[in-house]
């Protein structure tokens, strides 16, 4: 990855906040959400993707979009997710072709098939960037939430592969969503990224079904998942204590901060959301949104038209212009999240010295 990446991100994020205060139409996206299919090998009681039946696009399609993607925005951001991303065997050749284009690769898996030779091959790929789902790490929350106890034994397995796999070119997170389950996990979580010397823990507050997120604005009460705001009050105390101490905790105070509200009403939420102006999600079966969580419906599909052309159309502004003014709890998601241009620089830096020192070893 190179400087230009970088700097090209930042420069995103400058256009679309002066596109925001301009009203002119000067953001364009520079994180791409890949969804490569909504198959999974888990079963997870928050998510409902791997009960979709969506066409999944081939590689030679995929490919065909990344090229697009590039000439559009030049150096850009990918996420490959799904589902679980690893259960297509083409995910390090489309890895490939996205990094040789100067993409920044980033994946989220669960780990479950993540061993040693997965690992080798998606960090000689090009890979910068891996997110492996951690929900706990005791067999008792493993089968309260998956249904079967070996999920912890798998997901050490994975990190270690890619500890072994990526050296210190390879930014490693663990993703932990937080639920009424798991709260109590969540020292041991942040004990476990300091043991194997990983980039951090994010965390997420659980949200609607992803993959089914139209349960409407009352989809928290009664949700056996949601936590109680005095369990998640303790919890988040300690996320920011370990924070401020220099724990490994990946998001800002601030977004941590705001966890607070959103679980104590996580209809309204006063941060802006970015969503609109910063990222494009591609799903499966070619459907493009403006937003993950998909408040509106598709801006269109890539397979009928370009994504330079969906971006600007009339009916896809519309959409943009409707999700710029939501206020909905999912701004303070890790995905729609706006962090300071500071914070971002520091971060794509810190992924390009990776990058680079790998490359001299």
């Amino acid at each position: 990855m190179s400087l230009r990446f970088a700097t090209a991100q930042c420069w995103s994020w400058l256009q679309a906040g002066l596109g925001r205060l301009s009203g002119l139409p000067l953001a364009r996206p520079s994180r791409f959400t890949l969804v490569l299919t909504d198959r999974c090998n888990l079963q997870c009681m928050f998510c409902s993707m791997w009960n979709r039946r969506w066409e999944n696009m081939s590689t030679d399609l995929w490919k065909r979009i990344l090229d697009e993607l590039v000439d559009w925005v030049g150096p850009m951001h990918v996420v490959f997710t799904g589902g679980e991303p690893l259960v297509r065997d083409d995910l390090p050749e489309l890895v490939r072709h996205a990094s040789s284009r100067g993409a920044c690769c980033e994946i989220n898996s669960n780990g479950i098939s993540l061993d040693e030779r997965a690992a080798g091959a998606l960090v000689q790929s090009g890979l910068r960037v891996a997110n492996v789902s951690v929900l706990g790490l005791t067999s008792e929350t493993s089968e309260r939430l998956y249904g079967r106890r070996d999920v912890p034994e798998r997901v050490r397995r994975a990190l270690l592969s890619l500890k072994a796999a990526g050296g210190h070119g390879l930014r490693i997170q663990m993703l932990t969503t937080l639920l009424a389950q798991n709260l109590h996990e969540v020292g041991g979580i942040l004990d476990l990224a300091e043991e194997l010397n990983l980039e951090g823990v994010q965390f997420q507050p659980i949200y609607q079904h992803f993959g089914d997120n139209h349960e409407g604005v009352a989809w928290f009460q009664g949700n056996p998942l949601w936590p109680r705001v005095s369990d998640a009050t303790v919890c988040l105390d300690l996320i920011i204590e370990r924070k401020k101490r220099g724990g490994r905790v990946v998001n800002p105070l601030e977004q941590l901060e705001l966890f607070r509200g959103y679980l104590a009403d996580p209809t309204h939420c006063r941060k802006p959301c970015v969503a609109a102006d910063a990222s494009l999600v591609l799903e499966c079966d070619g459907s493009v949104y403006a937003c993950v969580f998909k408040p509106a419906g598709p801006l269109g599909n890539v397979q009928q038209m370009a994504l330079r052309k969906l971006w600007t159309q009339p009916a896809a502004r519309r959409i943009r212009d409707g999700i710029r003014g939501c206020r909905a709890g999912c701004a303070v998601m890790n995905m729609n999240y706006r962090t300071s241009l500071s914070v971002k620089l520091g971060k794509y830096m810190r992924i390009y010295h990776g990058a680079n020192s790998r490359t001299r070893g």
